[in-house]
């Protein structure tokens, strides 16, 4: 086994450890017989409904992410089949993992240069990092009570975390914009691959934002961003939990979930189950519809990630 593989296992073993644990922590005070019983008072057709509703989000991703590519297109299905494919790994790999996987079946199955094919998903990335981040800082800013609930640390410090990496995405965007604008490939020279590499980067880069689709990367990804957190927000009122701002709730367990999957892959449920479990003790919801809700959350993460992409997986292949 070599070092980089062994490496993987140990990071794959100690992330399950460490979901295992805060999964412990989540359960260990808490009615199991409570949390046994909410099946009984699940609206399924509510919960079917969010489903199908975050599944057509998943959709309309893999769209974008094919509209930001420059012509000549590759075929539209393979763009759409590799995309929900990566987007099923996703789930299971912190650091954003899903995303390098996309960049390499791009390669692959798709064509595209490693440069094209990582500036397509990284705009695609930062797109729908932005607009969420507009719509969290729009939920702090126009609902007051979200100052009192969180406190004045909390509420400051998720405020100002939120605005200076736009910013600093902002800004990286640009300037490699600004670089790729500049720089051309050396012609009748001999260059190193990671040069060639990062000088294509560049250019690719300012080829994208060149395209002036900003208007449809930010509508797309709006449309987005609210059918997954209104499939979400149906998540709530399948199991009868009518907090005071659903929107703002699901949009603030969200953001603090993207955080813990920094180290706790979403698949394993503890990072999510945790951030409800805080966001809802804040509400002064009880910890069993807390972590009642998290079940549900993780249906709707993984169902529709592994009914798109299983088939995808196949289909890429057999396209290829």
């Amino acid at each position: 086994m070599s070092i980089v593989s062994l490496r993987n296992h140990s990071t794959v073993f100690f992330q399950l450890v460490l979901s295992c644990i805060a999964l412990y922590l989540c359960f260990r005070d808490v009615d199991l017989e409570i949390i046994a019983s909410v099946h009984k008072s699940i609206s399924f057709p509510i919960l079917i409904t969010a489903l199908f509703i975050k599944t057509i989000g998943l959709v309309i991703r893999e769209i974008r992410l094919w509209l930001i590519l420059d012509k000549p297109k590759p075929r539209f299905s393979s763009t759409i089949y590799v995309g929900l494919a990566a987007g099923f790994f996703h789930t299971f790999l912190p650091f954003r993992g899903g995303d390098v996987l996309s960049i390499a079946m791009l390669h692959k199955y798709c064509g595209l240069s490693p440069s094209k094919s990582s500036v397509a998903v990284g705009i695609c990335a930062f797109f729908e990092m932005f607009v969420f981040g507009l719509f969290f800082l729009g939920i702090l800013l126009m609902t007051p009570l979200w100052y009192d609930i969180l406190g004045e640390q909390i509420y400051t410090q998720s405020f100002w975390s939120t605005s200076y990496i736009m910013l600093g995405c902002i800004g990286i965007v640009i300037i490699a914009g600004i670089i790729g604008k500049r720089s051309e490939p050396e012609a009748n020279n001999e260059v190193s691959p990671i040069r060639e590499f990062i000088q294509q980067l560049f250019s690719e880069t300012h080829k994208a934002i060149a395209q002036k689709k900003v208007i449809i990367q930010l509508t797309i990804s709006s449309l987005e961003i609210l059918l997954m957190l209104f499939s979400f927000v149906l998540g709530l009122w399948a199991i009868g939990i009518n907090p005071i701002a659903p929107w703002g709730t699901v949009c603030i367990v969200l953001a603090f979930s993207a955080v813990a999957a920094v180290a706790l892959p979403p698949s394993y449920g503890a990072g999510p189950a945790a951030a409800i479990l805080f966001v809802f003790s804040l509400l002064e919801i009880q910890d069993e519809s807390a972590l009642s809700y998290a079940a549900i959350w993780w249906i709707l993460s993984q169902v529709p990630t592994l009914i798109t992409g299983v088939p995808s997986l196949w289909l890429i292949k057999k396209e290829s």
